[in-house]
């Protein structure tokens, strides 16, 4: 029963966040475009219930299909009653506080709202941990400013960055790749200046999701909240498509699709049908739509990242959020990808190694890696070969780790891990 209850909880507050995202992005809309109302016109009018119905109708009429439609969904799924309407009132409140902070739209509130509230249980299993601001900040700005002398590019020129790949192999709710935006912006603007030229970031918003940007995770409400942040940077400036994807993940009969480590085995991943008919493949995500497409992953000149921790010790277990018959062939299947590729037993250290050498993989020649990686990519025997596959092909240039009280080591939050 007490399990029952926690899921039902942990459902209606998927549902509040999912509604509140939906009207702080109303809410920005309304500021550039007269057609969308705003909450306060929404609220004024009751029942609310019935007025975001048709405001977010009328906005689906012109797409942002990944937003609207599920906030719709829950909208009419909810009974009319007084303590409902009360509830969306509370929520408008909020929205309209969000959205009238541009500090809190760029700094990936609703991702870390929902690590805190929603994975309690999800995260043990997919170590999917939150990577905090402070350090996805700090990470972004070493990656970026420290010189490079592979790197031949012109910030204040939005064609050559559209060049540029910066990738997150577990992007989650997109801490990272929001702070990778904003250094690569704040570069645009001091090379420009620098120069005399006007920065152009309306321009630059555009080319970073349909070009520089690209994140992958298996779980779709996160890559949902990661491609909202990015395009909540800038809101006025319009762009076509985003390389936010959300990958197959199952272990069910035939079908063994490992998410983001299908990549160890081939750079496309295609869509396919399962004997039932059932599409599988990597589905793209953008503000304005959603398909599932076959997909090729580029060379990066910068892997950001907080991997996955998992591993099958001390009460975890790897790829835990599924069904034990799944997690199963998964574990085999893991198994015999890294035999073929010559990294057997790093499976004991858990995905993070996995992550590792995945990332060395697809990285452009005199690219750099950011990882956030257990203290024990130190010393630990599982991690042998990982130090072995960096110290033969890469120049580390910083190690940084965490004193700061009361959790000590951590990079990430929710987590004691170090």
């Amino acid at each position: 029963m007490q399990k029952r209850a926690n899921e039902s909880s942990r459902i209606i507050k998927m549902a509040g966040l999912a509604l509140v995202d939906a009207m702080v992005f109303q809410e920005v809309l309304a500021s550039s475009d007269p057609d969308v109302n705003t909450l306060s016109e929404i609220a004024a009018n009751p029942p609310i219930q019935q007025g975001l119905i048709k405001s977010w109708t009328a906005i689906l009429e012109k797409n942002y299909a990944p937003i609207f439609e599920l906030g719709k969904a829950i909208l009419v799924s909810l009974p009319s009653s007084p303590p409902i309407e009360e509830a969306f009132g509370i929520l408008i409140s909020e929205a309209q506080k969000i959205a009238s902070s541009r500090a809190l739209l760029r700094h990936d509130l609703m991702g870390r709202i929902y690590h805190r509230l929603l994975l309690a249980d999800v995260a043990k299993y997919y170590a999917t941990y939150y990577t905090s601001v402070p350090a996805a900040w700090l990470l972004a700005r070493l990656s970026l400013e420290t010189d490079n002398p592979s790197w031949d590019v012109n910030w204040s020129n939005v064609e050559d960055i559209s060049k540029f790949r910066i990738g997150d192999l577990a992007c989650g709710s997109g801490t990272l790749l929001s702070a990778s935006y904003r250094n690569v912006l704040d570069k645009h603007i001091v090379s420009s200046t620098s120069k005399g030229i006007s920065p152009n970031p309306n321009a630059l918003h555009k080319i970073l999701l349909e070009n520089v940007l690209w994140g992958f995770d298996v779980l779709l409400y996160a890559t949902h909240l990661a491609i909202v942040g990015l395009s909540l940077h800038n809101p006025s400036s319009i762009f076509q498509k985003s390389n936010m994807y959300v990958l197959p993940f199952t272990g069910k009969g035939e079908l063994r699709r490992l998410g983001s480590v299908d990549f160890l085995v081939d750079r496309k991943i295609t869509v396919s049908s399962t004997l039932t008919g059932q599409s599988v493949g990597a589905e793209r995500r953008s503000v304005e739509s959603t398909e599932k497409v076959s997909l090729e992953l580029p060379d990066f000149d910068i892997i950001i990242m907080n991997p996955p921790f998992t591993r099958s010790v001390g009460g975890n277990l790897l790829f835990g959020a599924l069904p034990r018959e799944e997690r199963t062939n998964l574990q085999k299947e893991l198994q015999r990808i890294l035999k073929e590729r010559g990294f057997s037993g790093i499976g004991q250290a858990g995905l993070g190694a996995v992550f590792v050498v995945l990332s060395s993989k697809y990285l452009r020649q005199g690219g750099r890696i950011a990882l956030v990686c257990p203290r024990s990519l130190i010393s630990g025997v599982a991690w042998r070969k990982i130090r072995e596959l960096i110290g033969n092909n890469y120049e580390i240039e910083f190690v940084i780790t965490s004193h700061q009280a009361p959790d000590g080591w951590n990079f990430s939050e929710n987590t004691n891990l170090s």
